[in-house]
């Protein structure tokens, strides 16, 4: 049996605890001063209950093997006084494990109102029963990774170390610039009414309730792209449509804003603390990615970023891989053309110049050639762009059809997963598992593409924490962003370019990467 401790962020008087099994012991424990946690134990839930252990100055232990993505019950307040509740998080994946008598019960109780006196006695009455079922799915969990592999089992170590690294971050927290954030707020409020008034104005539109859904405006701004195929990448694509359509553009305006107040500003504007204290998601997409939440730094617009702040005497630091996914893909396909032409520099840039006549183009290009490589057709790549008379991506798409080894490496992929259902990488996570033949076409290539990217700025990030003088805040898709002490200022950045494009050849091989740094809010 493991050691295992399954945390729960709340209790009667916020103070978290948990359910262990410790040298096959079951025990409640509420005083994490009192308690030493064995090393590499499973822990469970622990992301939500750092905030407790720091607002509490509770220390803990930073080598836990945590596997929060397979299970976790979450137990929180309502907004106000109300009661709490309660749900299951991932149950398709604990559920099996656990005696279907113990999930009818709980299931009544889900997502309803329910005093802590009731639902701590459902919960302690079945904790063994809890325990041995995470016992169940961990095992299952290494059986499913490794697969006998020494290989797979040393990326699985990998996984933990960063998760670990992580959660010392999520307790520090990271630094920031309160007075900027409140300007920042301001901004954007009186950006968005300033949009929204403009569509009632114009466009007759109901804006009564100025909250309009995410849903809503995502319908309102695909409905000038009816034949637009859409994937997670490229719906997170549509802010940078380049159309003169003030329609769009206003409605863009109000997505973008409510996307940055809820990945950050509303949480943290009327807080002293010169902190936020995001949730790292190490392991939690299918693809590999780090997901950031609460708040979704990730997620902020270059102009929304100058909030963050480093520590005296630390300068803050953004390396950003160049031509990041067409670089995996040129050395995936081994399209020696691709290859190529990949090397002899800024990929955007070139296309821009050289076929358009006009460097001004880059972003166009860039966002052509990632559709293309996303799934997307031709067909669509037009219909996106019909609203923009400045630019034709026939340019680009001539370039990447004459990469003939490119498109026979996609053509196999799809060819195996239509055959299969399924694509597994070299990530050593999770399986990609479509549902439809159309999520194959948009999805399957693109998931290889992510899944290595993943792979790489993870293995990035295991090396460039053992550099003395330098953390990590902020991972995002093919960047990092980094707090680096001045006094070793120069020698830090110099290893960490080194390490990063030493990192992507031998990774993708053939090709020669390039790691920029830049600024992180232009």
């Amino acid at each position: 049996m493991l050691n295992i401790a399954i945390f729960f962020n709340n209790s009667l008087e916020s103070i978290p605890f948990a359910l262990t099994l410790i040298n096959n012991k079951v025990r409640i424990i509420r005083d994490f001063r009192r308690i030493s946690f064995p090393d590499n134990i499973i822990t469970l839930g622990y992301t939500d209950t750092i905030d407790s252990f720091r607002n509490q100055n509770i220390p803990f232990n930073a080598t836990q093997r945590r596997i929060e993505i397979l299970y976790a019950l979450t137990i929180y307040y309502s907004k106000g006084d109300q009661s709490k509740k309660w749900k299951f998080r991932k149950p398709e994946i604990i559920g099996k494990f656990i005696e279907p008598s113990l999930i009818t019960r709980l299931k009544q109780y889900e997502n309803n109102e329910i005093s802590w006196n009731e639902f701590s006695k459902i919960l302690f009455n079945q904790k063994t029963n809890l325990l041995t079922a995470v016992d169940n799915v961990y095992n299952q969990l290494i059986t499913e990774y490794t697969k006998n592999s020494l290989i797979k089992l040393a990326w699985l170590e990998t996984e933990f170390f960063i998760d670990n690294y992580f959660l010392i971050n999520q307790y520090n927290g990271i630094m920031v610039d309160k007075n900027k954030i409140e300007k920042q707020l301001y901004d954007m409020n009186f950006q968005k009414y300033s949009a929204l008034l403009y569509l009632e104005k114009n466009y007759n539109m109901d804006i009564s309730s100025s909250y309009l859904s995410d849903e809503k405006i995502d319908e309102l701004i695909l409905s000038e792209y009816k034949d637009f195929e859409q994937t997670e990448e490229i719906t997170n694509l549509i802010q940078v449509v380049n159309t003169s359509d003030k329609r769009i553009e206003s409605i863009t305006t109000v997505k973008e804003c409510r996307i940055d107040y809820a990945n950050l500003i509303k949480h943290y504007s009327a807080d002293d603390i010169p902190y936020v204290y995001p949730q790292y998601d190490v392991i939690g997409s299918s693809s590999g990615r780090i997901f950031i939440a609460s708040p979704g730094t990730q997620y902020l617009k270059k102009s929304r970023r100058d909030i963050f702040s480093a520590q005296k005497n630390h300068t803050l630091t953004y390396f950003d891989f160049r031509n990041y996914e067409p670089g995996i893909v040129a050395g995936l396909s081994n399209d020696k053309d691709f290859i190529k032409y990949y090397n002899s520099g800024d990929m955007y840039s070139k296309i821009a110049s050289e076929v358009y006549n006009d460097p001004e183009k880059r972003k166009d290009v860039k966002i052509s050639i990632l559709m293309l490589l996303y799934g997307m057709s031709t067909e669509s790549l037009h219909n996106f762009f019909k609203n923009n008379s400045n630019f034709n991506p026939d340019g680009v798409i001539h370039i990447l059809n004459g990469f003939i080894q490119l498109q026979e490496w996609k053509k196999s992929i799809l060819d195996d997963v239509l055959n299969k259902y399924a694509v597994i990488d070299k990530t050593y996570t999770r399986k990609f598992l479509p549902n439809s033949d159309w999520k194959i076409k948009t999805s399957a290539v693109n998931h290889i593409i992510q899944s290595t990217g993943s792979r790489i700025l993870k293995r990035c990030i295991k090396e460039i924490v053992n550099i003395e003088g330098i953390k990590i805040l902020i991972p995002m898709h093919d960047a990092l962003l980094c707090e680096i002490i001045d006094n070793k200022y120069v020698e830090i950045k110099e290893q960490v370019i080194h390490k990063m494009e030493s990192i992507f050849t031998d990774e993708v091989t053939h090709t020669s990467s390039k790691v920029i740094v830049t600024d992180f809010s232009s």
